[in-house]
């Protein structure tokens, strides 16, 4: 029987700095939430928070979206049960398709600019963390970042 070695035995040598340097982490909350709404979601729900904050630093925004009355209506009930407004977007997408048969997203240029000024105020980061509606934020940039259309240094992860 094979012997299981400890955790930081398994990790590859040139991945110790990703385990010995705090990695700073901007955190992307779900669609119609919010950043404290994620804290909570990463601290008082699961324990998954805790874990992170031994190897990263996390830093919280909201969408540039503050959702109106009809659209905090318009709220999943769960999510208003359990978290209080105000709930923010990072973008949405209109029900047409443009001329060329694309999706419109709104609001996804006013998310750019709040992440540049972000990061040149408070950055760099390290990496992006982002939960269901974030977690396709943190995907689009990378897709921006492959096609050099990203309007801020991309980070490491």
């Amino acid at each position: 029987m094979q012997e299981e070695l400890p955790l930081m035995e398994k990790v590859d040598p040139q991945l110790d700095s990703c385990c010995t340097t705090r990695q700073r982490l901007l955190c992307f909350h779900g669609f119609r939430t919010s950043g404290a709404i994620l804290r909570q979601q990463l601290f008082q729900i699961s324990n998954l928070g805790e874990i992170l904050e031994e190897y990263c630093e996390l830093n919280f925004i909201d969408g540039p979206h503050m959702c109106t009355a009809d659209e905090e209506a318009e709220n999943e009930a769960f999510v208003k049960a359990f978290f209080a407004p105000p709930y923010y977007e990072w973008f949405t997408s209109a029900e047409w398709f443009t001329s060329a048969g694309n999706i419109e997203y709104s609001y996804l240029g006013a998310s750019l600019q709040l992440l540049d000024a972000t990061i040149k105020h408070r950055g760099p980061y390290d990496g992006f963390l982002g939960f269901s509606h974030g977690g396709m934020l943190a995907h689009t940039l990378a897709l921006l970042a492959a096609h050099d259309r990203l309007p801020f240094p991309p980070p490491g992860f």
